[in-house]
């Protein structure tokens, strides 16, 4: 591995070090999740599906972090509160197998990893409740493939599901009229499913 990159991690894992700990004890006081993730500019970091997550994941505020070090990895995005993780699995840097072993090793740790294609990062569509040409709402199909193929709508079930942040009046009953998506979307993208049978 270039030395830079070594580094790169090593300078990232001290970062983490420093702070994880502290937040840690203030969630345990406090059940406090949200703290400023910009003590270090990700931005300049990420991969191009990384950056597009990344912007799901601010735009829907749920509380997770860039490339956290749990087991012996660094997790793209995580929840160390929740022991929550999404993995961005673009077709050059990940291996099936690889992956799995990973997984299975997060999950005995008592993680739930949720895993995105990244065409699935890629792909955007407009939100299905945001529509101003649906009169009667839009199709299954269309609330299907907007949760289960893009990570906007991955993030927007994994908010709904473990974190139930307020979005206005429309996308609480929109979520709530198709939390059978919800949980299928969920069930799609875990990789430690006994453990995300356990969050149900």
């Amino acid at each position: 591995m270039d030395a830079d990159i070594v580094e790169r991690f090593a300078e990232i894992k001290r970062m983490w070090e420093e702070r994880l700990p502290l937040w840690l004890e203030e969630y345990a006081e406090t059940g406090e999740q949200r703290h400023d993730p910009y003590f270090r500019d990700w931005i300049t970091e990420f991969t191009p599906i990384e950056y597009s997550v990344w912007s799901d994941i601010r735009s829907s505020g749920v509380p997770f972090y860039p490339q956290l070090p749990i087991c012996g990895y660094f997790l793209d995005f995580a929840n160390p509160f929740k022991k929550i993780a999404i993995e961005c699995d673009g077709k050059e840097f990940h291996d099936a197998e690889r992956d799995a072993i990973r997984d299975k090793k997060l999950e005995k740790a008592g993680w739930i990893v949720f895993r995105i294609k990244g065409h699935e990062c890629n792909r955007i569509l407009p939100d299905p409740w945001n529509r101003e040409e649906y009169y009667e709402g839009p199709s299954d199909q269309e609330v299907h493939t907007w949760f289960n193929t893009t990570s906007t709508g991955v993030v927007h079930a994994i908010n709904h599901m473990f974190f139930a942040e307020k979005y206005g009046d429309g996308y609480k009953s929109f979520a709530n009229e198709n939390i059978g998506e919800v949980y299928r979307t969920l069930a799609d993208h875990c990789t430690t499913k006994a453990t995300l049978q356990l969050a149900y």
